[in-house]
C-alpha cells in the first residue's frame, strides 16, 4: 500500500508523552491502588503487588515508549483529490478524505498543545457534525498553510 510522506512535527512525541504521563498519574495510579487492594483480598500480597507494578510499567511503557513509534508511523499527505492518512503502530489504518467532500477545515490547540507549540488540524465532510478526520502535531504555521491548501484544492471552505 502507498505510504504518505510527510510526517508529524517531532515536538508531538514530548507532547503524547505529558498528555499520557498526566493520564498515568490521575487515573492509573489510583486504579493500581484500588487493583492492589481487590487482589489482595482475594489472594496474597505478592500477586497483588506483581500485578499492580505490572501494570504501572505498562502504563509508564505506553506514556514513554510507545509515542516515538507512533511519530514513526503517522504520515499523512494532501493529494490532487483526497487527503491521505496513515497511523497505527501494530496495525495500520489508512484513511483517506476526498477534497470535494469537505465542508470546513479548522485548528485545535489545547493547553498543552499551546505550551508546546502545536495544533491540531481538523477536517469536516458532509457527513455530520464531527470532525472526520485529524491531522495532531503540526506546527502553527504548517496547519494554517495546510489549511489553505485544502481550501485552494477545495474551491471554497464550504462555510
Amino acid at each position: 500500500m502507498y505510504a504518505p510522506h510527510e510526517q508529524l512535527s517531532n515536538r508531538v512525541t514530548l507532547y503524547w508523552r505529558i498528555a499520557r504521563l498526566f493520564q498515568t498519574a490521575f487515573f492509573s495510579m489510583p486504579f493500581s491502588v484500588i487493583l492492589f487492594f481487590i487482589i489482595i483480598s482475594l489472594s496474597n500480597i505478592w500477586v497483588a503487588m506483581f500485578l499492580s507494578a505490572g501494570f504501572l510499567l505498562y502504563r509508564f511503557a505506553y506514556a514513554l515508549i510507545w509515542p516515538s513509534l507512533e511519530h514513526e508511523y503517522y504520515r499523512f499527505e494532501i493529494r490532487e483529490h483526497d487527503i491521505l492518512v496513515q497511523h497505527g503502530v501494530l496495525f495500520r489504518k489508512w484513511s483517506s478524505i476526498p477534497l470535494h467532500r469537505i465542508q470546513h477545515v479548522d485548528t485545535h490547540q489545547g493547553p498543552l498543545e499551546r505550551i508546546i507549540g502545536l495544533v491540531t488540524l481538523r477536517i469536516y465532510t458532509a457527513a455530520g457534525n464531527h470532525f472526520d478526520g485529524a491531522i495532531p502535531g503540526l506546527r502553527p504555521d504548517r496547519a494554517t498553510e495546510l489549511q489553505q491548501k485544502i481550501i485552494q484544492n477545495r474551491g471554497d471552505d464550504g462555510v
